[in-house]
């Protein structure tokens, strides 16, 4: 059991189906109406229906006989593909048919006796209704427990979309970023299903594993740090000053600030004992530079 539950940490993601283009269709069955389906399966939970004459948004895929699909009203699932017929290019948005397409993906990794799912729409370039449109979803036992929509995320502030790491830092939760619209978080998923989201973006963790920092990813400036060890937030400040790069010393860590027109000498350093920042006697950092997590994404 314990071996079997390391294998699913280093394999984490499970699933993946990779950007495929927007079609408009109908059903196909004489029946009058078709069922959506949560899984790729028959015996899949049923999570609504398309009937005839009603259009929606579809997506081929060469690896499946079952497509993923996308009603008028929203509702993403899965509909056989014998079942689906071709209406036209493009893409169904606020109701309305639009010829501009735009693409799709799906990502499902296992933790625990969860299932969680990233859901992302990504225009082509000539769709400009939005930038990005995602959605979390935590599914167990063939049952939806939780949906987090980001429904219209703007590309501002250098990346968008939602992100989760190929290795998770923390066998307890598992840990995403969500970037856009000028307000960057993390978001915790425990394995009792339970979701907390905070101010953040990308984040690295301390070297004795304990704690993930993370510079906010927003028009305003400020830092959280969540205790992987007790799940909980531990600190969250907004700041008068940008933070920049982080520096890691003899597990000590110092930053680089700057105003709102360039970098200053200003050096910071995080006190964990007292869960503060502080200012730095330093004039300049020093040891090795800290790489980010999550720090590039684009809607994939």
């Amino acid at each position: 059991m314990h071996k079997k539950f390391i294998l699913s940490q280093l394999l984490l993601f499970i699933c993946l189906i990779s950007f495929s283009q927007s079609n408009i269709g109908l059903i196909d069955d004489p029946d009058g109406f078709v069922n959506i389906r949560l899984h790729k399966s028959s015996k899949s939970k049923i999570l609504g229906v398309v009937k005839k004459d009603e259009y929606f948004s579809y997506f081929p895929n060469k690896d499946s006989n079952w497509w993923p699909i996308e009603t008028e009203k929203g509702l993403v699932g899965y509909m056989h593909k014998s079942r689906i017929k071709f209406s036209q290019k493009g893409y169904i948005h606020n109701g309305k048919l639009h010829d501009e397409t735009l693409l799709f993906q799906i990502k499902e990794y296992d933790f625990h006796n969860l299932a969680i799912q990233i859901i992302q729409f990504k225009p082509t370039k000539t769709f400009y209704y939005f930038n990005c449109k995602s959605r979390i979803r935590i599914i167990q036992n063939n049952q939806i427990k939780n949906e987090i929509n980001y429904n219209e995320i703007e590309a501002v502030g250098g990346a968008h979309g939602v992100l989760a790491p190929e290795k998770q830092p923390s066998n307890q939760v598992f840990i995403l970023s969500k970037f856009g619209d000028y307000n960057g978080q993390i978001i915790v998923i425990n394995k009792d299903e339970k979701v907390l989201t905070f101010n953040g973006g990308s984040y690295f963790i301390t070297k004795n594993k304990k704690y993930l920092v993370s510079n906010w990813d927003s028009d305003l400036s400020g830092i959280s740090i969540y205790n992987l060890e007790t799940n909980k937030l531990v600190f969250e400040e907004e700041l008068e000053e940008y933070l920049n790069d982080w520096y890691s010393y003899n597990n000590q860590y110092f930053c680089t600030v700057s105003n709102d027109i360039e970098k200053t000498s200003k050096i910071y350093q995080l006190d964990f004992e007292n869960l503060t920042l502080l200012k730095s006697k330093l004039k300049k950092p020093i040891g090795e530079k800290i790489t980010w997590t999550n720090n590039n994404c684009s809607c994939d």
